[in-house]
């Protein structure tokens, strides 16, 4: 008696080959969009990364800052690298000099040295951008991004002239790790929107904007030598935000380029700037400050000794101001102003801030002894 053998048809294999192919088909259907979901959200995570990184660059500089001058629409570096040249351009060097002038030159005692930062935004592409690339890899870490920020120091002493040349000025050329940047471009923007038109601050409650609720200084009356007739605001509160847009470059669809993602990832790094210092404690207000100078003539009014030099040997401080005895009137220094070179511009190329650190700022070899002197001196002229 034959045996029989057991096996599959050929009509059960093809149906159940058929089976297979539906089965296979719609899982790979499925993995499709979850492939590109995954994707998607390691792009997302990749940029959300990078754009922090940013933020946290902006925000610890900017955020305790307790004097800030924002300037958009000049260039920042004069490409001079001579010891006895500036690396800044003309207009940052004019800028850096009226910014020290006016708040610490001639000044005693009270923040009177330490250093003056700037920090630099420029939307730029970096050593040609992605021109005649075809590969990620020659645009990734090679410094080729747009949005390239920079921090420069410039360090100054009590009783010397500010010095701006190379052998002072330290720069941070990629003052965010430039590899963080990895494959995308960034555009910043000063506010919140993308474009840099100055809003003057509401001058009466009819003319006020939704902001008008935010207590804002009136605009400075006068105009820094350095910026010729350039508008001169004080800071809208839009102008303590940067605005971060972020473009993805990949590779075009034939391989034989890079381009620029025409949608972008954007966020806000925002800064409030309340840390103000106020070293008198008589004059809390957010807005200006006072410059604290030697009067000599106070110091031979009350009497102090005088050798043949005729120098004083105790100086009296008081709070610069216009007028003497009962008619001085303390002279506030604004801390906080908007500059732009021209008002109704669109997108600009870079910006920049000038701005102290009240970690960086101090009051040199002042004594117990010379502070009490120099409080009581203001209490007498400008009372308690």
């Amino acid at each position: 008696m034959k045996k029989r053998i057991k096996g599959f048809t050929l009509i059960e294999l093809v149906i159940v080959l058929a089976l297979f192919s539906i089965v296979m088909f719609s899982i790979l259907q499925l993995l499709d969009p979850v492939s590109k979901f995954f994707v998607r959200s390691s792009n997302y995570e990749t940029t959300t990364a990078c754009i922090d990184n940013i933020k946290r660059a902006i925000e610890g500089n900017l955020k305790y800052a307790d004097r800030v001058r924002a300037y958009s629409g000049y260039e920042a570096f004069s490409g001079k690298h001579g010891d006895g040249e500036s690396p800044m351009s003309d207009d940052l060097t004019g800028q850096v000099q009226s910014f020290w002038e006016y708040f610490f030159k001639d000044r005693e005692l009270i923040d009177c040295e330490g250093s003056i930062y700037v920090m630099v935004f420029d939307n730029r592409p970096q050593n040609g951008g992605i021109t005649g690339l075809s590969k990620l890899s020659d645009f990734t870490g090679q410094k080729r991004n747009s949005g390239k920020i920079s921090r420069i120091t410039i360090p100054f002493k009590c009783g010397e002239d500010i010095d701006l040349t190379n052998k002072n000025v330290e720069i941070d050329d990629w003052y965010v790790n430039q590899k963080m940047y990895g494959n995308y471009n960034y555009t910043f923007s000063l506010g919140t929107s993308n474009d840099f038109i100055l809003t003057p601050v509401p001058t009466s409650e009819s003319e006020s904007g939704p902001e008008s609720s935010v207590p804002s200084p009136a605009p400075v009356p006068s105009v820094p030598e350095s910026s010729g007739s350039d508008p001169v605001v004080v800071f809208n509160p839009t102008d303590c935000t940067v605005q971060i847009s972020s473009f993805q470059v990949s590779r075009t669809p034939d391989g034989n380029a890079l381009q620029v993602s025409d949608t972008a990832q954007r966020s806000f790094a925002s800064f409030s700037m309340k840390n103000v210092l106020d070293a008198t404690k008589k004059y809390a207000s957010p807005t200006y400050d006072y410059k604290i100078i030697q009067n000599p003539d106070a110091a031979k009014r009350n009497g102090y000794s005088q050798n043949s030099a005729g120098e004083i040997d105790q100086q009296q401080y008081i709070i610069e101001s216009t007028g003497s005895g009962e008619d001085a009137v303390p002279i506030p220094l604004v801390r906080y102003e908007t500059l732009h070179s021209n008002a109704g511009a669109g997108v600009v190329d870079s910006f920049y801030f000038i701005f102290t650190l009240p970690e960086t700022i101090y009051d040199g070899d002042t004594d117990k002894a010379e502070y009490s002197k120099y409080l009581a001196d203001v209490i007498s002229t400008y009372g308690a």
